[in-house]
Order: C-alpha cells, then structure tokens, then sequence
C-alpha cells in the first residue's frame, strides 16, 4: 500500500529515493534519516487510514 523505495531510476524521474502509495506513481521523497522516514511512514498511515482499512477489507 505505502512503500518507500532506495534511489534508483524511476520514468521521468532522475535517480532518487521514492515512495509508492496505492499503486500510483512513484513520488520522489528528500531522505533525510532514517527517523524522519519513520515518521513519515507513520503519519501517511494515520492520514490513510480509511482508504488503508477499505483495501485490507477487500
């Protein structure tokens, strides 16, 4: 649902870390730490969490 993805290629973009949500493009991300990735991850869960509970009820 929410994968966060190390630098690499990715169409149309240039080598840079990135995340998917929901099977959507990629969106390029600024990794900073591995803290504020963490709370990242952690705060896109808590604004998802409707569309997260609707997937997992498929």
């Amino acid at each position: 649902m929410i994968r966060f993805d190390n630098a690499h290629t990715i169409k149309g973009h240039s080598k840079r870390d990135h995340r998917h949500m929901f099977g959507n493009e990629a969106q390029e991300i600024e990794f900073n730490s591995p803290k504020e990735l963490i709370d990242e991850l952690m705060q896109l869960i808590e604004d998802n969490r409707r569309t997260i509970d609707e997937i997992k009820r498929r």
